[in-house]
């Protein structure tokens, strides 16, 4: 890594939060794991459903353009 990357990096990076004492960090990087595990179970979701629509699409252009159009040409 080039010294001008680190420079970049540390502009983009927020100071750490202080250390909180009474704060359970255990329970809170629980806490954020089961969300972003959520997350990422939203997503894959997403792209199964949007992979689906996207076969079904591809289906019907592939009928329109196999089937319909060759039969309005004959």
């Amino acid at each position: 890594m080039l010294d001008s990357d680190v420079g970049e990096i540390e502009k983009i990076m927020p100071d750490p939060p202080a250390f909180d004492r009474s704060k359970d960090y255990y329970k809170e990087y629980y806490r954020l794991y089961l969300k972003n595990e959520n997350l990422l179970a939203d997503i894959d979701q997403t792209a199964t459903e949007s992979l689906r629509m996207e076969r079904k699409i591809l289906n019907i252009k592939d009928f329109y353009d196999n089937t319909l159009i060759p039969q309005m040409l004959t």
